[in-house]
C-alpha cells in the first residue's frame, strides 16, 4: 500500500510539472504574440487559458529563474562580478526579456518524434542562444563603459577645466552646441555670450575649425583612419565640448544624472561603431 501511494505521488508530481511547463509555454507564447512578436515554430502552441495577471506571474518566474542562472555564472567570474547590478538593470529591457522568453519557449517546446520538427527546433534554439549571448556581451560591455565613461564625466564636471578661455571661443562653442541641438539653452538658462564679446569681427565657423581640426589631428597618433572617420562622423569632440560647457553650469543633481547617462550612452555607441575598424 505504501509503495502504491508513493507511485501515485510520483505520478502526480510529473503531471503537475508537465502541466506547469505547458502553461508556462502557453503563457510565454501568448505574451509574445500580444506584443507583436512572431515565432513561427511556436504556432502550434495553444493560447494561455488563464488570466493576464496569472500569465504575468509565469513570465516573471521564468525570467527571474533565467537571470538567476546568469548572475550565478557572472558571480564566478571576477571581471563580470563587478557588473552584476548594472547587468540586472539592463536585462530588464524589453528587447532582452523578449529574446530570453523566445529562447526559453523554444527550449520547452515538445516537437514529438518528427525528425524535421526536431531539427527545426534545435536550429532555432541555437540561433536564439547566439542572440541572447550577443545581447549579454553587449550589456556587459555597456556596463564596463558606464563605469569608465561615468568616471570620466564625474572627473570633468568636478575639475571644471578651462579649455577655451577666450570670449569669442566661448561664444562660438556655445552657439555651435546650440545649433547642433547638443544642449538646450532654455533648460539651462544658458548665456550664449558670458563675456559680452562683440562678435562683428569674428567668424564662428573659422573659430570652430581652429578648435576641432587640431583636436582630431591629435587623435591620428592613437587612432587609425577608419576609427578617426567614425569619431568625426559621430561628432566625438562635440560631446567633449559639451562636457566642458556643462562643467561651467550650475547643474542640479538631476541634471547631472541625466547628462551623465546621455554622455555614457553616446560614448558607448561611438566606441561600438569603431569595432569594425
Amino acid at each position: 500500500m505504501r509503495i502504491k501511494n508513493r507511485l501515485i505521488i510520483f505520478s502526480l508530481i510529473f503531471i503537475i510539472k508537465d502541466t506547469y511547463a505547458n502553461l508556462s509555454l502557453q503563457c510565454i507564447t501568448s505574451h509574445l504574440k500580444s506584443h507583436g512578436i512572431q515565432e513561427d515554430i511556436l504556432d502550434s502552441v495553444d493560447s494561455f487559458p488563464g488570466t493576464e495577471a496569472e500569465c504575468e506571474s509565469f513570465i516573471r518566474i521564468k525570467l527571474d529563474d533565467f537571470n538567476d542562472k546568469i548572475f550565478t555564472s557572472m558571480n564566478e567570474d571576477e571581471n563580470a562580478r563587478a557588473h552584476i547590478e548594472c547587468f540586472r538593470r539592463e536585462a530588464a529591457s524589453e528587447e532582452y526579456e523578449n529574446v530570453a522568453l523566445r529562447f526559453q519557449a523554444v527550449g520547452m517546446l515538445d516537437v514529438g518524434w518528427k525528425f524535421w520538427r526536431s531539427s527545426a527546433k534545435e536550429l532555432r534554439y541555437e540561433e536564439l542562444k547566439e542572440e541572447i549571448d550577443q545581447l549579454g556581451v553587449r550589456i556587459l560591455e555597456k556596463c564596463a563603459a558606464a563605469e569608465h565613461f561615468g568616471k570620466f564625466f564625474d572627473t570633468a564636471i568636478e575639475k571644471k577645466p578651462s579649455l577655451y578661455a577666450k570670449g569669442e571661443n566661448e561664444y562660438c562653442i556655445r552657439r555651435y552646441l546650440i545649433d547642433k541641438y547638443m544642449i538646450d539653452a532654455f533648460s539651462y538658462s544658458l548665456n550664449i555670450n558670458p563675456k559680452n564679446v562683440t562678435m562683428e569681427n569674428y567668424n564662428c565657423e573659422e573659430i570652430m575649425k581652429s578648435i576641432l581640426d587640431p583636436a582630431y589631428d591629435n587623435l591620428k597618433k592613437e587612432e587609425n583612419e577608419c576609427s578617426l572617420n567614425i569619431l568625426k562622423d559621430n561628432s566625438y569632440y562635440d560631446y567633449l565640448l559639451k562636457l566642458e560647457l556643462l562643467s561651467k553650469l550650475p547643474l542640479t543633481s538631476q541634471d547631472k544624472y541625466f547628462e551623465r547617462q546621455k554622455f555614457i550612452d553616446s560614448m558607448f555607441e561611438i566606441t561600438q561603431k569603431t569595432r569594425i575598424c
